[in-house]
């Protein structure tokens, strides 16, 4: 899926995403990632199923996080940017594991599009997550643990279970995100009900867009999902 750009602009944001792995990553395989405009960033694996994140003109992917998702369960992950660090988390239904790169963090533009499930570095879709992901949310600021840990209990307690829950239907899923004349224009495939809130918490009411959005962006904030 691709994302407009976000203009950033900024070394105080947050990355986060709900994964649901399936099976082993190929080394590489993105997440969230940019390698348009000016910016090369945002998050992934790098090798052995850790997760890391590219910052700083393309000179942090080396560094080894040691947080592994489990495969076939869904976790949330987030990657805290600040400006003296990044921190990496891992929350699980088995509790949360961080580790810290305490190295100064520059601005990053983020002036192209980026890519949701994918690095477009790799050839062929060489880096493709192998999974599902929900949720996929960026923030222009640095959130706390314990807001990374409301959103993670409020996951838990939702409309799915995070423990042996199956993947959900492959056929039901957003495959665009695009702007246009000033309009945001999303589009999905599979039969499913498009629905809206101004939280993450709901309510969540029904769209009166069913097959396509496309929707004049608001003052304020808009969410949407799929449900079955």
């Amino acid at each position: 899926m691709t994302v407009p750009a976000l203009n950033l602009r900024t070394n105080t944001v947050t990355f986060l995403a709900w994964l649901y792995p399936v099976g082993s990553q190929a080394n590489y395989s993105g997440l969230l990632m940019t390698r348009a405009g000016s910016t090369q960033a945002g998050f992934g694996y790098t090798t052995s199923n850790q997760i890391g994140y590219t910052w700083n003109g393309n000179t942090t992917w080396t560094f080894q996080s040691g947080l592994v998702p489990p495969q076939n369960q869904w976790s949330l992950m987030a990657v805290v940017i600040s400006p003296a660090q990044a921190v990496l988390y891992l929350l699980t239904t088995n509790g949360m594991q961080s580790v810290t790169n305490a190295i100064a963090h520059q601005n990053e533009i983020w002036d192209g599009t980026a890519q949701i499930g994918n690095d477009a570095a790799g050839s062929n879709g060489a880096r493709t997550f192998n999974g599902v992901m929900d949720e996929v949310a960026v923030f222009n600021k640095s959130l706390s643990l314990p807001a990374l840990t409301n959103l993670f209990q409020a996951g838990i307690q939702g409309s799915f279970s995070i423990t042996n829950n199956p993947a959900p239907a492959a056929d039901l899923r957003f495959t665009s995100i695009n702007a246009a004349a000033g309009q945001l224009i999303l589009q999905w495939s599979g039969s499913g009900t498009l629905e809206e809130a101004t939280n993450l918490f709901g309510p969540w009411t029904a769209s009166t867009n069913q097959g396509t959005l496309q929707s004049t962006p608001v003052a304020g904030s808009k969410f949407y999902r799929l449900q079955h």
